[in-house]
């Protein structure tokens, strides 16, 4: 059960977002910050589905603000014709819906719960939007995440949703990113990210 704060939030969510014609793929990224390696996930996405759904999440709480992050997101897939970017709000990846994603208690990983992220997405979004493809990133780096891909390779399928990992690119990840930036290793980033990234991340420096 998710407890929302607004009425009919999650219809009012789903209302405001076009449905589009044929295959319908989705995308779930916080992209803290959009790396090189977020654009190849989309990039592959894009080419295998006729519509792709990229949603950035919308909570608070990572290096880069929301906006910021779907700055990047949006700035960085802008030639993609087929990619649309949209705010998750709280429906996705949020601390309402999947809690154990921000707390990032790493030891712990094997109990993460993110069935009431999953059903959601499974049960309302998908099916609202004609979702029937989602895609992710192999997690190496992150047991959270990595086990939030686990689940997503059981429940989906269950509800004739077909779940696709793509292999991570050249092994460039976002905290590494993250790392690098805190170091003041700003030359080392420019190889990681799009120049649009680089110029929203620049801003800060």
């Amino acid at each position: 059960m998710l407890l929302e704060n607004r009425r009919d939030g999650l219809e009012s969510f789903l209302e405001s977002i076009p449905k589009y014609e044929g295959l319908c793929g989705c995308a779930v990224c916080n992209c803290d910050p959009f790396t090189l390696g977020h654009r190849h996930l989309i990039e592959y996405a894009a080419q295998h589905c006729d519509h792709l759904y990229v949603f950035a999440v919308s909570e608070k709480g990572s290096m880069y603000s929301p906006e910021e992050r779907l700055e990047m997101i949006k700035k960085g897939t802008a030639d993609i014709e087929n990619c649309h970017v949209f705010e998750s709000d709280m429906y996705l990846i949020s601390r309402a819906t999947f809690p154990a994603y921000f707390i990032r208690d790493e030891e712990h990983a094997e109990s993460v719960k993110s069935d009431l992220d999953l059903e959601l997405f499974c049960s309302r979004i998908a099916p609202a939007l004609g979702i029937s493809i989602r895609f992710a990133g192999e997690e190496p780096f992150s047991p959270v995440t990595r086990a939030y891909n686990e689940r997503m390779k059981e429940l989906l399928p269950a509800h004739g949703i077909e779940f696709r990992e793509i292999p991570r690119l050249g092994g460039i990840s976002a905290g590494k990113v993250r790392s690098l930036m805190e170091e003041g290793d700003a030359e080392t980033v420019k190889d990681m990210v799009p120049e649009s990234s680089y110029e929203v991340m620049q801003r800060r420096s």
